[in-house]
Formats: C-alpha cells, sequence, structure tokens
C-alpha cells in the first residue's frame, strides 16, 4: 500500500468514526431533551388537572351550600307557614 494511500485511509477512518460520534452525541442530546420536554409537557397537565380538579370541588362546594341555603328556606318557611296554620286553628278552638 502507498503511503498516501494509507493516509487517506487513515482520514477515511478517522471521519467515520468522527462522524459516528458526533450522531451518537446528537442523538443523546435529542433524547435528553425529549425526555426533559415530556417531563415539563406531563408536570403542566398535572398542574392544569389539579387545578381543573380543584376548582370542580369548589363549584360542588359552592352548589352544595347553595342547597342547603336554599333548603334551609324552605323548610323554615313551610315551618312557619305550619306554626301560623296550628295557631290558628288553636286559636278558632280556643274561642
Amino acid at each position: 500500500m502507498k503511503p498516501a494511500a494509507a493516509a487517506v485511509a487513515v482520514v477515511v477512518v478517522v471521519v467515520v468514526v468522527v462522524v459516528i460520534v458526533v450522531v451518537i452525541v446528537v442523538v443523546v442530546v435529542v433524547e435528553v431533551v425529549v425526555v426533559v420536554v415530556v417531563k415539563v409537557v406531563v408536570l403542566v397537565l398535572v398542574v392544569v388537572v389539579v387545578v381543573c380538579m380543584y376548582v370542580l370541588v369548589v363549584k360542588v362546594v359552592v352548589l352544595v351550600l347553595v342547597v342547603v341555603v336554599v333548603v334551609e328556606i324552605v323548610v323554615t318557611a313551610a315551618a312557619k307557614a305550619a306554626v301560623e296554620v296550628i295557631s290558628t286553628k288553636l286559636s278558632r278552638l280556643v274561642k
């Protein structure tokens, strides 16, 4: 083998090795970036879900409180009406 051909072969091997190393580094960096991006997206989705659940829980609690207050008002009004009817009937019986 001539020295020039040997030098060209060495250069080709070095270039191929460098290209392989660069490709491996790029793949690893891209993989790390993708993993980080996926983790950030998952974290954001978890935060969104937790916030939505919190908002839903708050809405449900407020709805339950409103229902309780309405039921209390209706029951109180019904009790007052019943007391009024009973007292009217009792006063008629007493007379």
